[in-house]
């Protein structure tokens, strides 16, 4: 952060292991040369290529056709796609989950515990499948994200490199807060 000139300010997309919810990071160095860091969700985003390990839900689209999942009410409707404050924080407080977003119901997908939800087709009913109930995980986010506010930006608090950094949607106890994964080191290229 030190190549940040005071009000200047850094544009990039942090992204975890599932390529679906990716956040954009604005980091501002003030005029009094604080830096300020802001995360917010994104339909879309820059995603690495090289050396990065996806979690991928194709690979599970023949199993979930076949057996979707055992049928169970839920309390959450499908959230919207455009909740990208909602979606950015599942990618960090739900991990190992991705969504096949060409699937026709929302199928969220934890391939390393070969688990899978499928929303119902609005009739309160969700299907689930495997060892990890990955909808009632959205549920109780979900229920967290509408106390602390239904909140859309978080801020990164980056004040030494060298200590973990934690993202929050504000202060008291119904706030979302996590802590950033640390940084995977890149393979390097051959010359």
């Amino acid at each position: 952060m030190k190549q940040i000139a005071p009000g200047g300010r850094l544009l990039t997309t942090l992204v975890t292991r599932t390529p679906s919810w990716p956040g954009q990071l604005l980091v501002t160095r003030t005029g009094t040369g604080r830096i300020e860091a802001v995360l917010t969700g994104r339909p879309r985003g820059y995603r690495p290529m090289l050396g990065y390990r996806w979690l991928n839900a194709i690979d599970h689209r023949a199993r979930i056709e076949e057996d979707p999942g055992t049928p169970r009410p839920t309390r959450l409707a499908p959230p919207p796609d455009d909740a990208y404050g909602f979606w950015l924080a599942a990618a960090y407080l739900v991990p190992s989950v991705v969504r096949d977003f060409q699937a026709e119901s929302l199928t969220v997908v934890a391939p390393e515990d070969d688990s899978w939800a499928v929303a119902g087709p609005g009739d309160g009913t969700v299907r689930v499948h495997g060892s990890r109930d990955v909808w009632a995980e959205l549920e109780d986010l979900h229920a967290r994200w509408e106390r602390a506010g239904r909140p859309d930006r978080y801020v990164v608090d980056l004040a030494d490199a060298a200590d973990p950094q934690t993202v929050s949607s504000g202060a008291g106890r119904p706030a979302l807060v996590w802590t950033l994964p640390p940084l995977a080191a890149v393979p390097r290229q051959a010359p």
